[in-house]
């Protein structure tokens, strides 16, 4: 096993892992608009609501910004790969 095949198996688990990472972060929003928006009377839900409504959003931007900074070290270190994709290829010569 070189060091290939390492980097390439932890960015199959990455990309597997980031449509979870994203549907975390809209459900925690979405469940803070319901929270914010069903409780106007009852201060404290209301805050609560609010409260996970800035956490979903603070998640949007670093994950906006992870993948900004990725692609743009991508970019940077490995300017023959457009958009910073990269295609990894295992020992059967398949394309992960």
């Amino acid at each position: 096993m070189n060091i290939f095949d390492l980097l390439g198996g932890i960015m199959t688990y990455i990309g597997k892992l980031q449509g979870l990472f994203w549907a975390v972060a809209v459900m925690l929003f979405l469940w803070g608009l319901v929270k914010f928006m069903k409780n106007t009377a009852d201060t404290e839900a209301h805050e609560e609501g609010k409260h996970l409504m800035v956490w979903g959003i603070i998640a949007f931007f670093v994950l906006v910004s992870l993948w900004g900074l990725v692609t743009f070290i991508l970019n940077t270190v490995m300017p023959g790969f457009p958009g910073g994709a990269i295609n990894f290829v295992d020992k059967n010569g398949a394309t992960m």
